[in-house]
């Protein structure tokens, strides 16, 4: 019988966890659903308009056709870790 290396074990199980998680995430996105994850951030799809372009090579007017985007908010620890890292860096410019 071959012993089981707990740490081999732990790294299944997240694996198969995130992986669940995610497959959720994609799902609820393709359904045009929210994404909260509380005082992290939030994802949502929003709808842009459609928008006239340029292409740079030819120089032909084109339009972007509406469609939908992810919009990603930062929630309120991921704001504060960037203050945080803000404010290391700010001092170690200051040296």
């Amino acid at each position: 019988m071959e012993k089981i290396n707990r740490h081999d074990m732990v790294k299944k199980i997240v694996d198969n966890l995130l992986e669940a998680l995610f497959d959720t995430v994609m799902e609820e996105l393709e359904n045009g659903n929210m994404i909260n994850f509380q005082n992290y951030f939030s994802i949502k799809p929003e709808l842009r308009k459609p928008k006239k372009a340029r292409n740079v090579v030819t120089g032909e007017d084109m339009i972007i056709p509406e469609r939908y985007q992810f919009k990603v908010k930062a929630g309120l620890l991921l704001k504060q870790a960037c203050d945080c890292f803000n404010d290391k860096s700010k001092s170690d410019n200051d040296i």
